[in-house]
């Protein structure tokens, strides 16, 4: 089963530093970003921030075990 909008999906496989940097240079928005990264606040944190900008209006961040 393939869902509708599944040609619009792109998953980035990266170190989130990298790519989140990558990807705001191309001023792409995204309806939904979710991070698999580092535990550590700061570091949730340093993800958290250059995403926003990226995200579409409506759109949701997601972390991964975040603490």
């Amino acid at each position: 089963m393939q869902a509708k909008n599944s040609g619009k999906l792109k998953v980035v496989k990266a170190f989130s530093s990298g790519a989140l940097l990558q990807l705001r240079h191309t001023h792409a928005k995204f309806d939904f970003i979710y991070i698999d990264g580092s535990h550590v606040a700061l570091d949730v944190l340093s993800d958290a921030v250059p995403c926003w900008p990226m995200l579409d209006v409506g759109g949701m961040l997601a972390f991964d075990e975040s603490r």
